[in-house]
């Protein structure tokens, strides 16, 4: 039997039940299939599907400051890792690579 987890797509692939590469492809297909293009693999890591169309609102201020520090409870997106990113850089002092 497949895990639930692997059947309506999830924001983090490390909380997938079965973590395999069907499972991880589904998810991210699932996801994007209701216009939420981010994914994530734990905290570092962000998967990005290309929609080859606008979507409303994606990067709009209000959207950044939904991000603004604030790292849980809001689902994977570009914001987050910048502002991840940013506040690091401030706490530790330490120059932060994204790519």
């Amino acid at each position: 039997p497949v895990h639930e987890s692997c059947l309506k797509g999830v924001d983090d692939l490390l909380t997938l039940g079965d973590f395999n590469e069907g499972a991880l492809l589904h998810s991210i297909r699932t996801r994007f299939g209701k216009g939420e293009i981010y994914t994530s693999i734990g905290a570092p890591i962000l998967v990005s599907v290309n929609p080859y169309q606008l979507i409303p609102d994606l990067y709009s201020s209000i959207t950044e400051r939904k991000y603004k520090n604030k790292h849980s409870g809001i689902g994977p997106h570009l914001f987050a890792v910048a502002d991840a990113a940013y506040q690091n850089m401030l706490t530790d002092g330490h120059a932060q690579s994204i790519i």
